[in-house]
């Protein structure tokens, strides 16, 4: 990794495809970061060691657990609205 105080001097030229190119502009934009300061992380980021990617893995499985769940009492909200409404019709059928 470059020292902050060190000058950025060298360039290294990649060629990509244009559906490459959007790809990387689209995930600096949402990183908030220019493409080269993008690309620079990227490029020199430490590898992860498999204990990083057995939690990332753990990790995933439980979002994955917690978004079933979840779906799943968004579903029964759901039925309790249609419940609540279809019995809010009945009662103003049947009031005065």
């Amino acid at each position: 990794m470059s020292v902050i105080s060190e000058t950025r001097s060298e360039r290294i030229n990649v060629l990509v495809t244009p559906t490459e190119k959007a790809a990387i502009e689209k995930l600096a934009k949402q990183g908030g970061e220019r493409v080269s300061d993008y690309v620079r992380r990227a490029v020199l980021a430490p590898p992860p060691d498999d204990d990083d990617l057995e939690e990332a893995k753990a990790l995933a499985e439980m979002v994955g657990a917690t978004a079933e769940r979840l779906h799943k009492k968004l579903d029964q909200g759901l039925k309790d609205i249609a419940k609540t409404q279809r019995s809010l019709k009945r009662l103003r059928k049947s009031a005065p």
